[in-house]
């Protein structure tokens, strides 16, 4: 299994993931799309800084000092939202960052795995991130539910052996330098 596989298998996973999480949060829709940005940015942010190779110390001061910005605004807009809507007692706030978190390294993994790619490697990497983004929701259900019709069990095993033979495709192509 190669490092880029890797990284869309897992992305998929938590793009998958942080939706069910965040809808367990307690906030409406548009509210829990600004929080699950604000959260995710905060915690994104540091990392794409730490991983700017400045040409020079100014450039990377100016990077810092952008990220410290942004995330003062950030934050200021946080507590405007979450005074505006609901009480702070609704929210449960374990989901909702948990959710944040996972859609932040999703999104780390991702970009990371794309820009390894050329554009004529990224068809395969796309279904498998996808596949298993969907494979996630449609796993709790069927825990929760505890049945799986027929056309639910062809569908999810057509979706599993589409990603194995993309795999093994994946792990025969040679991967930009």
């Amino acid at each position: 299994m190669n490092r880029i596989y890797a990284e869309m298998l897992l992305a998929g996973l938590l793009f998958g993931a942080w939706p069910l999480l965040m809808n367990k949060g307690g906030l409406n829709g548009n509210v829990s799309s600004a929080i699950l940005i604000l959260i995710s940015s905060i915690f994104i942010l540091p990392i794409a800084v730490a991983s700017i190779k400045p040409q020079t110390v100014t450039s990377y001061w100016v990077w810092v000092c952008l990220t410290l910005i942004l995330a003062t605004f950030f934050t200021i807009l946080f507590v405007v939202i979450i005074m505006k809507t609901n009480t702070v007692e609704n929210i449960k706030w374990k989901y909702v960052i948990t959710a944040a978190v996972c859609s932040g390294i999703a999104l780390l993994l991702f970009n990371d795995g794309v820009s390894q790619l050329n554009f004529f490697q990224l068809a395969p990497y796309f279904v498998i991130m996808i596949v298993m983004q969907a494979i996630v929701p449609a796993a709790v259900q069927l825990i929760i539910n505890r049945q799986v019709s027929l056309l639910e069990f062809i569908g999810y095993s057509t979706a599993l052996i589409s990603v194995s033979i993309l795999t093994y495709s994946a792990n025969k192509m040679p991967v930009a330098g």
